[in-house]
């Protein structure tokens, strides 16, 4: 049986323009699936690729991966074929697999959700050798962790690797840890700006002062698990950075 990470992979569903039950579909830009962003068909769901996307741990990210049928038998006797588009499968640095539906608590006490929750759990190991399981809001919005994936995300789509060179060699040099901070002002970056012309013509350059490539890239390293930041509070410039000292 496929598994959802094939090179020519196609999503076994597509999200439509519009979803019942009051849902929103969104388009959250993904580095770990296949094009460039992953069509979710609530927020919820996208709350679950921006703390993948975040999590060094996770190699890639695969939407709506397989489609799993069974048959189940009615009260009356007679079977009743079903099957089950399942949203996401993650595959962990290392090759490991996980199979994962995104749905509300409020729908967990469902009778639907709890037959179809015991068929996954039962068939998804015996077909695709590889675990299943059910997140919702109880494990994504837990705070601060919600806000700190949310944060270090919204570096993730900036290009800029001679900031991140500049960050790797610092910590080759320095000793942990440190304040983000200190890390930044020890990168020494030139700042980011935009050119303007003065009142007798001569191009001069803005400083962005809003805008710190070192801050940037210390998240960006720390989505890659080259760093690791504080994240027992909300992050902050006085978070503390930390990371493995290389032997000479």
């Amino acid at each position: 049986m496929r598994t959802g990470f094939e090179p020519d992979h196609v999503p076994v569903h597509t999200v439509p323009a519009v979803v019942h039950n009051g849902a929103m579909p969104v388009n959250v830009p993904s580095s770990k699936c296949r094009g460039t962003s992953i069509r979710v068909r609530q927020p919820l769901s996208e709350d679950a690729v921006i703390f993948w996307e975040t999590d060094p741990r996770v190699e890639a990210i695969s939407h709506y991966p397989v489609e799993i049928k069974w048959s189940r038998t009615r009260r009356d006797g007679s079977i009743k074929e079903m099957k089950h588009n399942i949203e996401f499968a993650i595959r962990w640095k290392g090759g490991r697999r996980t199979y994962i539906d995104v749905e509300k608590v409020s729908h967990h006490d469902e009778t639907w959700f709890q037959l179809r929750t015991q068929a996954m759990k039962y068939r998804v190991p015996r077909q695709l050798d590889a675990m299943y399981t059910v997140i919702s809001e109880k494990v994504l919005h837990g705070r601060p962790l919600l806000y700190n994936r949310r944060h270090i995300y919204s570096h993730l789509h900036v290009r800029d690797e001679r900031a991140k060179a500049r960050i790797r060699w610092l910590v080759t040099e320095l000793t942990p840890p440190m304040t983000i901070a200190a890390l930044s002002e020890a990168a020494v970056l030139r700042r980011v700006g935009y050119r303007m012309l003065d009142p007798g013509g001569r191009p001069f350059t803005e400083p962005l002062r809003d805008v710190d490539r070192a801050y940037t890239a210390i998240m960006q390293l720390a989505a890659a698990g080259e760093l690791r930041i504080d994240q027992c509070r909300e992050i902050t410039d006085q978070s503390l950075v930390t990371w493995k000292q290389r032997s000479i």
